[in-house]
């Protein structure tokens, strides 16, 4: 069971405060997650967040175990929106500090075709020892597009090489989404995944074809039938 409890605070300040309790031992609930969650508005286009999750710890007391906060920006001129955000965790000395920063952008062209590229950054790379520098992890670009009523999303996952940390992202998955129109309200949908082999190279893992029916149901009247009335005797 999930309580949410949610304030206006302020005209620009909305906070949500939510637990989630799990059964218990005893065959009850118990409080077993709580987050509180605030957000900004602090310009026509800019919002800023900030969410904090504790966990209760061996007594019962709520532990803080982590803190995202970051800024998501809307460019309504250019079909633009950024959002970057920081991911925090206490360390062993119980002080918090940054382990990932994610920056995402998404754009739209005149055209409808969308693009959004979501960069990770982090302290544990692959390969390396954990410091306190952020370092480019991973990066995953997703192409939506439409013409002609084909529809293709296509989604390219870049990540390091374990055995070479100190080297550039290079691309270890590509899935293709294609959703093609057919006759009488059908669409024919196939993807395909391809993810690096033995050999360093992309090869398909697996392609899957479906085909839906979008055509609107019949409708049929199953009332029974009105029995006419005779005509009045004049």
């Amino acid at each position: 069971r999930e309580v949410l409890d949610t304030r206006q605070i302020s005209p620009n300040v909305q906070e949500t405060k939510s637990t989630l309790l799990t059964a218990s031992p005893n065959g009850g609930l118990t409080p077993s997650v709580q987050t509180t969650d605030r957000e900004t508005k602090t310009s026509d286009h800019n919002i800023e967040f900030h969410k904090s999750t504790s966990l209760p710890d061996s007594n019962g007391n709520w532990q803080l175990s982590e803190v995202r906060e970051g800024t998501v920006k809307d460019n309504g001129k250019d079909r633009t929106k950024t959002k970057e955000e920081r991911v925090l965790r206490p360390g062993t000395d119980g002080n918090l500090s940054v382990v990932e920063r994610t920056i995402s952008k998404e754009s739209e062209n005149a055209t409808g075709d969308k693009r959004e590229t979501v960069a990770t950054y982090s302290t544990n790379l692959p390969g390396t020892p954990i410091d306190d520098s952020l370092h480019l992890n991973q990066e995953v670009t997703t192409v939506h597009r439409k013409s002609d009523g084909v529809q293709t999303t296509q989604t390219l996952v870049e990540q390091r090489n374990p055995a070479e940390p100190s080297g550039s992202l290079r691309v270890t998955q590509e899935a293709i989404d294609i959703i093609r129109p057919g006759t009488a309200g059908t669409t024919r949908e196939t993807q395909t995944l391809q993810s690096l082999d033995s050999n360093g190279e992309l090869g398909v893992v697996s392609v899957d074809t479906r085909k839906q029916d979008n055509s609107p149901a019949v409708h049929v009247d199953i009332a029974p039938a009105k029995t006419p009335q005779p005509a009045a005797a004049h």
